[in-house]
């Protein structure tokens, strides 16, 4: 997975991620069947194919058009995370390359 955005400088709870080779719409139903709740691309844009604000940091399309964003929120315990992580590994260890 790579990291979109600059650490240092992002908000706490929000998490942007792309996963090469496998298609970000595919992860969020999956996980989402997995009782993970996260957010594919911007709220805002929804029906777009990528990105922008993605796109705007430069690198290969693919990364503004795999992302994933985790939120966290005041009742996001750490389990919750680790459940998040652990489902996510497990899904992508089983998905076939794009």
């Amino acid at each position: 997975a790579v990291v979109n955005g600059n650490l240092e400088h992002a908000l706490p709870h929000i998490l942007n991620v792309s996963i090469p080779n496998i298609n970000s719409e595919y992860l969020l139903l999956a996980l989402d069947r997995e009782g993970v709740a996260l957010s594919a691309k911007s709220a805002c844009n929804a029906g777009e194919k990528a990105s922008h604000v993605v796109s705007a940091l430069g690198g290969p399309v693919w990364r503004a058009e795999n992302t994933l964003r985790f939120s966290l929120g005041r009742d996001t315990t750490v389990s919750d995370v680790r459940n998040a992580v652990s489902t996510l590994v497990k899904i992508v260890g089983k998905t076939p390359s794009l």
